[in-house]
Parts: structure tokens; C-alpha cells; sequence
């Protein structure tokens, strides 16, 4: 043994890093997975420019590698290599090809629950490799939220809605919450997308109930692996409830930029249910809750959809 305690075989010291740097480089890294840059430039440019996927891409593997570097920081290198796989995964889903094939496979309605679940089809085909990867990362499904849960788990905290931490349970507030948000919903996109003015074809929705909830169930469980297990999983312990939550809402909101609502609303809808469905993952521990209120939601989007809009 050496003086100072070593035991003389190069042991590294493990090098205290700054208290808000992991959430600076979470944020940084969930910044360039999302869709910012992408929207950006076709807003502004009409198109996204070839060089920004392998840009992304590059950014996500050199920080992957460097942060493995640094013991201290090595669960974001987790984060970093399963945002690295979404990217991809969103890339080769969102191939022409593949989306051309789609289209001619999958026929519902002749309408709006066609381009619906070509979309459910494509995040299946990103979800499966990144669920691989998260596992893998997380070391099974227990930390990377991939289990039912606790839902009668109390209820931290929420300054932003002014409840909970008084002893109130996710059983109770889950039901309550998901109601409201439904009713939110309904109002939201009958008012933004489709204008308030166009009547609704009633007789359209029974014989598409079926395939409404099964898309609605798909959708709120891959959306929530690639956006919230994927997030919260590899960040398990490392960040505050709080900022997990706020970086979780954001990454989910951008995604939602030409979702319907589409625009800033959208974003900002569908942030604050991001946010509000990770407290849920978190303090649950597991997708179950957050799963339900997301199904929900997506019942009456996809419902509205139905009925609102004709097939050509």
C-alpha cells in the first residue's frame, strides 16, 4: 500500500463535475436528437440540407465515445448512444421507399386513419431497435421503466399545477387527469385544425372503432418508449425529477411541431403532457399510467380524425 492509500495498481480518481453540467449536456444531447434543426431549416429553407443527419448522428456517436471516457459521466454516454440509434432508426423509417410501400400495405379508411397508421407502422419499426438498445443500456426493463409500476405510488410535488406531495396518489389522479386532457384535446383540435365549422360524420366512427383504439393503444406505447423510456431510462439517477420531466416534456413537444395541433400550440401542448407523462413514469416507476392517459388522448385525436375529415 502506498501512502495515501492507493493500492498502487493506477486506480483513477473520480473527478466531481459541476452540479448542473449532466443536465446541461442531457438538454444539449436531447436538443440534437430532436426534430429542432430539421424544422428550422424547412421553415426558414424550405428543405433540410443532406449534411444535417450525418451531422446529427456524428455529434450523438463523438459524444457517446467521449463521455464513456469520463466515469463521472458515463450514464449520459447511455443517453447519448440510444438517442444515436433513434436518429437512425427515424431516418431509415422515414426512407421514401419505405413510406411508399407503406401506403400501398396499409388501407383503413381511404382517409386520415390511413396516414395515421402509416405512422403507428413507422415508429413500430423505430421503437423495436431502440427498446434493443435501451435495455441493453439500462441493464433490463426495471430501469428503463419498462414495467407496470406501483399505481397507487404518491404524488410528488407539482408547483406548476399546485398539488401533490400532501399525500394525493396517482390512482386517483391519473382517471381525473386523463379526463381532462381528453376533454382539452377535443376542444384544441376541433378549434385548430379543423376550424370549428365542419360537421362532424357520426355514422364514420363505429365501424372505425376498432382499428381507432388498437391504433390509439400502438401509438401512446411506442411514442411513449421512443420519447419517454428512452429518455428517462439511461437518466434514471442522474438528474431531479424536475428537470428529467421539463427536458423529457420538451424533447416530446418539438416532435409534436406538425402533429395536430401543429405550430408553437402543438409544441407546447404537447410539452406539458410530455412533462406531465414522465412525473407519472418516474413516480410510478413504470409505463402503465403514463400509458393510459396517453391512450386517451390519442382516442379522441384519431376519433376527430375519423369523423371530421372525408376520404377523398
Amino acid at each position: 500500500m502506498t501512502g495515501d492509500g492507493s493500492d498502487g495498481k493506477g486506480a483513477r480518481a473520480v473527478t466531481r463535475v459541476p452540479r448542473l453540467y449532466p443536465a446541461l449536456v442531457a438538454g444539449g444531447l436531447l436538443l440534437v436528437a430532436s426534430d429542432l434543426a430539421t424544422i428550422l431549416a424547412r421553415e426558414w429553407l424550405g428543405s433540410a440540407p443532406g449534411w444535417l443527419l450525418p451531422a446529427r448522428t456524428g455529434i450523438l456517436a463523438l459524444a457517446c465515445a467521449l463521455l464513456w471516457r469520463r466515469m463521472e459521466l458515463r450514464r449520459l454516454s447511455g443517453l447519448a448512444g440510444v438517442l444515436f440509434v433513434v436518429v437512425m432508426a427515424q431516418a431509415a423509417a422515414g426512407h421514401p421507399g419505405l413510406r411508399s410501400a407503406l401506403t400501398n400495405m396499409i388501407t383503413l379508411d381511404g382517409g386520415m386513419l390511413d396516414i395515421v397508421a402509416r405512422g403507428v407502422a413507422q415508429k413500430g419499426m423505430i421503437a423495436l431497435p431502440v427498446l434493443v438498445v435501451l435495455l441493453l443500456v439500462c441493464r433490463g426493463p426495471r430501469r428503463a421503466f419498462l414495467f407496470i409500476g406501483n399505481p397507487s405510488a404518491p404524488v410528488g410535488r407539482m408547483a406548476l399545477l399546485r398539488l401533490g406531495g400532501d399525500g394525493l396518489r396517482w390512482s386517483v389522479l391519473a382517471p381525473v387527469s386523463a379526463t381532462l386532457i381528453a376533454v382539452g384535446t377535443f376542444g384544441g383540435v376541433l378549434l385548430t385544425v379543423f376550424g370549428g365549422d365542419t360537421a362532424p360524420q357520426m355514422q364514420r366512427l363505429a365501424p372505425l372503432l376498432p382499428a381507432i383504439l388498437l391504433l390509439a393503444a400502438l401509438n401512446a406505447l411506442l411514442e411513449g418508449i421512443i420519447y419517454r423510456n428512452a429518455v428517462c431510462g439511461p437518466l434514471r439517477n442522474v438528474l431531479g425529477v424536475g428537470t428529467l420531466a421539463f427536458l423529457a416534456g420538451a424533447y416530446f413537444g418539438i416532435a409534436h411541431f406538425y402533429g395536430a395541433p401543429s405550430g408553437l400550440i402543438g409544441v407546447v401542448m404537447a410539452a406539458f403532457l410530455g412533462w406531465f407523462l414522465c412525473r407519472a413514469m418516474i413516480e410510478t416507476r413504470g409505463f402503465l399510467l403514463p400509458w393510459a392517459i396517453h391512450f386517451v388522448q390519442d382516442v379522441v385525436i384519431f376519433s376527430l380524425a375519423a369523423v371530421m375529415v372525408s376520404p377523398p
